[in-house]
């Protein structure tokens, strides 16, 4: 409708070129868009600043007469500005694509470390900056992942992070798990979020060390089952055929259910959370060892100390608590509590029994928490040999310039 009024003019060529340019960027985009959705704001508002003001350049144009110079370098001008949106968002986008790649190139080679060292698909799958992903954490239940995004940039790729995890695993079900204290830390929510699939109705059975465990990971702490101390609860099986055992701070019966795997004649467990004993029994029940099992529910240190009252003892007596030091101000209080603890329970273990005392406090090192476990044996009146020294399980690897990030310890005494 411009150009027929104007049919000889020098201008026309350069608005049909213009325009069919336009088309033909649109498409390049629209195709873009669709492969790359939600991303690239910047651009697209650019873009769509380009096309107002060509529409506008293009009803002066119309209705100038003269066809002026100015008008043609001011189509000009609009036209460069169209190119300039569609390079700049061209660019972007293979950026992003650059990006998505990595990620799945990093996703891929932690599966692959995994594979290797774990027959069936149940692990730490990203431990954070060891597997080059701060403050990502993924664990995988067969066809489940539930992921901790803990940092602003993994929170913010959350969803593309899910994308890459489904397509390098194969897997059905993708949940974000938002109740790391860390999240708070970077201002981020705790929401919980599932991303692909439904959530499991039920918990989830975790074979581990020959035992059966149970994984809730909708309402379960922190992503529904601690792998970390995979290899230490192998450790301990292997002392407990036909021994008596109490695992204190029980959680899901991650010592006391490989125990009875490993052949113990009665396990004891003890925590203060109704739910993870009722997993406790779940797993029991899958295992048909409900008879070899007995529940106490209350505070540990509580039932520590009447336990101790009624003259009770067993062959291993396993504290495996949460963390008491949880900031630099809590240090000294938290490492009074494991002297407690340490006295307590070597106070229940039998002559030449064995006491495993663990910790998740990253800030107390391995030499604070072990002076402290001594200290607390000692306050017992019992005489102990260091017999195992244990850390976190294979697939929690530690960067090498980051080892202060070791947070777990496992000590295993003989009295």
């Amino acid at each position: 409708q411009i150009i027929k009024p104007y049919p000889d003019t020098k201008y026309s060529d350069e608005i049909l070129n213009a325009k069919s340019e336009l088309t033909s960027l649109r498409n390049d985009l629209d195709k873009a868009q669709k492969k790359h959705r939600g991303d690239l704001k910047t651009a697209s508002e650019r873009l769509s600043q380009a096309l107002k003001c060509y529409d506008q350049g293009r009803t002066e144009f119309a209705v100038d007469s003269q066809h002026s110079k100015a008008s043609a370098d001011r189509l000009k001008c609009l036209h460069q500005e169209l190119l300039n949106s569609f390079h700049h968002r061209k660019k972007t986008v293979e950026e992003h694509a650059k990006e998505v790649s990595a990620l799945k190139d990093k996703i891929s080679k932690a599966l692959a470390k995994r594979k290797e060292i774990f027959r069936d698909p149940f692990y730490r799958l990203v431990n954070a900056e060891a597997d080059e992903l701060p403050g990502l954490i993924v664990d995988r239940f067969d066809s489940v992942i539930v992921m901790q995004p803990n940092a602003f940039w993994a929170e913010n790729m959350s969803e593309i992070i899910a994308n890459s995890i489904k397509e390098v695993c194969s897997i059905d079900v993708v949940i974000k798990n938002a109740s790391g204290r860390s999240r708070r830390l970077e201002g981020l929510d705790d929401k919980n979020l599932v991303f692909f699939g439904d959530l499991p109705e039920t918990a989830i059975s975790v074979p581990m060390n020959g035992a059966i465990y149970k994984a809730d990971v909708h309402e379960g702490q922190k992503t529904g089952l601690f792998y970390d101390q995979r290899q230490n609860h192998e450790f301990v099986a292997s002392l407990a055929n036909g021994k008596t055992v109490l695992d204190a701070f029980c959680h899901v019966g991650g010592f006391g259910l490989a125990a009875i795997a490993a052949g113990a004649s009665k396990v004891s467990f003890v925590d203060s959370s109704a739910n993870a004993l009722d997993l406790v029994r779940e797993g029991a029940s899958e295992m048909m060892a409900l008879s070899k099992m007995n529940i106490i529910r209350g505070d540990a240190f509580s039932v520590l100390r009447k336990l101790l009252e009624s003259n009770n003892s067993y062959d291993i007596v396993i504290c495996d608590p949460p963390a008491f030091v949880t900031s630099r101000k809590s240090l000294n209080s938290g490492l009074r509590a494991y002297e407690k603890m340490a006295k307590l329970g070597s106070s229940l273990v039998r002559e030449n029994g064995i006491l495993v005392l663990c910790s998740c406090s990253q800030l107390a090192d391995l030499i604070k928490f072990r002076n402290a476990c001594v200290r607390g044996i000692g306050r017992a009146g019992r005489r102990a040999q260091l017999i195992h020294t244990g850390f976190a399980a294979a697939d929690h690897p530690i960067h090498l310039q980051l080892l202060d990030n070791s947070y777990l310890k496992s000590l295993v005494f003989r009295l």
